[in-house]
C-alpha cells in the first residue's frame, strides 16, 4: 500500500486525501489548530452528486516527514 501525507488539509487537500483514500492508499493529512480538531472528531465528508461519505483519515499537526512515498504541499 502506498503511504500518502497531504500537507494542507483544506478544501482542496482534504478532496485529495479523501479520493486517495478511496483509491487504497494510506493517508495522513497535516492540519492545525480547529481545522485539525474538527477533522480527528467528525473526519472529512465528500459530497457528490450521487452522495456523501465521510472519511476517518489520520490528522497530525507535526511535520515531522517519515515513511511517506509520497508527500503532496498544497499552501
Amino acid at each position: 500500500m502506498i503511504n500518502i501525507c497531504v500537507y494542507g488539509a483544506g478544501a482542496i487537500g482534504g478532496y485529495l486525501g479523501c479520493c486517495l483514500s478511496k483509491a487504497g492508499a494510506n493517508v495522513s493529512l497535516i492540519a492545525r489548530g480547529p481545522h485539525k480538531e474538527a477533522i480527528e472528531k467528525n473526519g472529512l465528508t465528500l459530497i457528490s452528486k450521487t452522495g456523501s461519505e465521510t472519511f476517518h483519515l489520520k490528522v497530525t499537526n507535526n511535520s515531522v516527514f517519515s515513511d511517506f512515498h509520497i508527500m503532496s504541499n498544497l499552501y
